[in-house]
């Protein structure tokens, strides 16, 4: 998608947007880079971001699919209805923030695709209206789940924006996926729904993108996580970790990991005005929140690069250091 290429070229000018007197600037001239990792597969699976948490929270699945809670013990098997842009010669996954359904339309539309299912003893339940659970009602059936499951899948966060040829997903039971995915497309075809979305001026809902399994979190590297993202939330919630919002009014420690997604929906959107006011948010977030905390360590990425920097109090007496920030924002837009 161009415009998420252009976000992408257009980091290093975005980044004036921070003041270079605000306390984040001013910090990170000083700090020091800890750790510094590139991801340069055709095709990730993840993004750095999602990486980093399923490593550190020793995570047995897929991030995204923390969105939806285990049942009865069980991790589910997590799909988002999503829409595909028809280009020329491809099909582009539209970033699912902005086509998801209502809770009315989620459940029309997963009581349609279960009509066609039935046979196969399979069966979509909305959870949320972003995100769903494929069940099994067979023994079979469970085995057809456990497949997909087995699945390199991308998450759509990755695949958001782009030609999704290259993000399907691959492994044994990616042929039965895709016989799973068009008897959906054929139920959503010309439905009611997306007959009305359509009308209104919004996108039609004709696919399913599967977001995996997530199983247990080995390690709980946190004792609390601040977080406005709900697969973020559940993975800290398996690990037991206490969560809050990002804005939550409590201080900041070492033992608290914050989540502050402030370029997520920009960057998915190819947003640049957001992107550029995220900084800004980000920014009045960090002298609110960040600042008064003397030692932090700052986890920034883009869609390929990863870099670990530390911020300590020490740092103001070292003049002799000074990271370039535009170049360290540029590689990690």
């Amino acid at each position: 998608m161009q415009l998420r290429d252009e976000v992408r070229a257009a980091a290093s000018s975005s980044v004036a947007a921070l003041a270079p007197d605000c306390a984040f600037a001013r910090r990170l001239r000083r700090a020091r880079i800890v750790a510094r990792e590139r991801n340069d597969e055709a095709a990730p699976a993840e993004l750095p971001d999602e990486r980093w948490l399923r490593e550190r929270f020793a995570l047995d699945g897929s991030l995204a699919a923390c969105v939806l809670e285990p049942v009865d013990g069980d991790a589910p098997l997590v799909v988002r209805p999503v829409h595909l842009h028809l280009g020329l010669d491809h099909l582009v996954l539209a970033p699912p923030s902005g086509s998801a359904p209502d809770d009315a339309e989620a459940h029309a539309l997963a009581e349609a695709a279960n009509r066609w299912l039935a046979e196969d003893e399979l069966a979509l339940v909305p959870a949320r209206t972003d995100a769903w659970r494929l069940e099994a009602r067979s023994a079979q059936a469970r085995a057809t789940i456990d497949g997909f499951a087995a699945l390199r899948a991308p998450s759509a966060r990755v695949a958001s924006g782009r030609n999704i040829v290259a993000w399907q997903p691959q492994g044994e039971a990616a042929r039965r996926w895709r016989g799973f995915e068009n008897l959906v497309q054929m139920a959503w075809f010309e439905h009611p729904v997306n007959e009305q979305r359509m009308a209104e001026g919004r996108l039609p809902i004709g696919a399913l993108w599967l977001e995996g399994r997530a199983g247990s979190a080995g390690a709980r590297p946190f004792a609390r996580v601040r977080t406005d993202d709900p697969a973020v939330a559940g993975l800290a919630r398996r690990a037991g970790a206490q969560v809050a919002p990002l804005d939550a009014d409590e201080p900041l420690d070492a033992a608290t990991l914050v989540d502050a997604g402030f370029w997520k929906q920009p960057l998915a959107e190819g947003d640049l005005d957001g992107w550029n006011e995220a900084w800004r948010a980000f920014a009045r977030w960090f002298d609110a929140a960040a600042q008064p905390v003397a030692s932090l360590r700052v986890v920034l990425t883009g869609e390929r690069d990863c870099v670990e920097i530390a911020f300590e109090a020490a740092d103001r007496f070292k003049p002799w250091r000074s990271l370039d920030r535009d170049k360290l924002l540029e590689r990690t837009g």
